[in-house]
């Protein structure tokens, strides 16, 4: 079983992980700020489409609720992490506390987890 620190205090190799992601925050953000004005257009064309047709189009009606709660599921996860951003514990993985590989985050700038921690919970989950 893997240790995580008792305690949410950066190490010196924590503190070196902020300081490599600082000069990419704004570049994050920007990315960050693009991907939840494409899941608020997103939502407003799911919105616009109409859920009841003639004659019941059950499986589009479907596609249409699942793709709703991704896209506000998505929403949610960008807000978070325009909040950390804001309130400093961007980067950081919110279950072991370590930095979050600045690869991870160019990729899924709304990372809340480290991979190995991602990887830990995805292994607990039913399927």
């Amino acid at each position: 079983m893997p240790t995580h620190r008792p305690y949410p205090y950066p190490s010196d190799s924590q503190r070196a992980a902020s300081s490599e992601l600082a000069p990419h925050l704004e570049e994050l953000r920007a990315a960050l700020i693009q991907q939840r004005c494409f899941r608020l257009e997103q939502l407003r064309e799911l919105a616009r489409m109409p859920v009841k047709h003639s004659p019941p189009d059950l499986p589009r009606d479907e596609v249409t609720a699942c793709l709703r709660t991704a896209a506000a599921a998505a929403l949610l996860d960008i807000e978070a992490a325009l909040d950390r951003l804001v309130n400093g514990g961007y980067g950081r993985c919110e279950h072991c506390r370590y930095a979050i590989a600045l690869e991870r985050l160019e990729i899924l700038p709304m990372a809340r987890m480290c991979m190995r921690c991602q990887r830990e919970k995805e292994s607990r989950s039913p399927r």
